[in-house]
């Protein structure tokens, strides 16, 4: 079975600078914004030391499972794909954040998923960690929130180029609706067309 392959453009959204030494990097850390195969597309970045790209570039869609274990493999795939799943899913998915910090505070708390080797997620200590004090803090409120949730409600693919930064694929579970919420919207649906009739 070949991946499949997508074309993506995009450029960096609302940013800071962020910096630190596993492994040492300093770089604007934000979400990215443009298109895959000419749609509207929104993503964070996966690596710390690679170049984004520029202008229409090839990426191959892989299966979390499949790219997370030679990428980080102190941490377990499992727990990487757990971690950034549920942090989506305290985020309600992937929207254009309001500001700079917050938009950084997400990419820091996406590294942090990935990169940190410890049971405890904070971005400002640990294996992994940033000296913008202000974009750790609030990393660290979004790691917290999504530590209180239950299960993940997004799948984790990663969109790959061996040669430039890869990003991250972030996609709603396909879970079937519980079988009371589909009864009641029967029913909603019932009151609406006995209305329809006597009318």
């Amino acid at each position: 079975m070949s991946a499949q392959a997508v074309t993506l453009n995009l450029t960096l959204g609302p940013s800071a600078v962020v910096g630190g030494s596993v492994p040492n990097f300093n770089a604007n850390a934000g979400i990215f914004t443009g298109t895959m195969d000419g749609n509207a597309f929104m993503t964070y970045c996966v690596e710390l030391t690679e170049n984004h790209a520029t202008g229409n570039q090839t990426y191959t869609i892989v299966n979390g499972e499949d790219y997370f274990p030679n990428f980080t493999p102190q941490v377990s795939p499992a727990t990487v794909l757990d971690r950034l799943g549920r942090l989506f899913t305290a985020l309600g998915g992937i929207n254009l954040p309001g500001n700079a910090n917050l938009s950084a505070a997400i990419q820091v708390a996406v590294w942090e998923s990935i990169y940190e080797t410890g049971s405890t997620l904070d971005a400002s200590t640990g294996s992994f960690s940033v000296t913008n004090a202000a974009v750790a803090s609030t990393a660290a409120s979004l790691l917290s929130s999504a530590a209180s949730v239950s299960s993940s409600l997004f799948s984790i693919k990663v969109l790959k180029n061996a040669g430039l930064q890869d990003y991250l694929l972030i996609t709603p579970n396909s879970v079937p609706l519980p079988a009371s919420i589909a009864l009641v919207g029967l029913g909603l649906l019932g009151v609406g067309w006995s209305r329809r009739r006597k009318a």
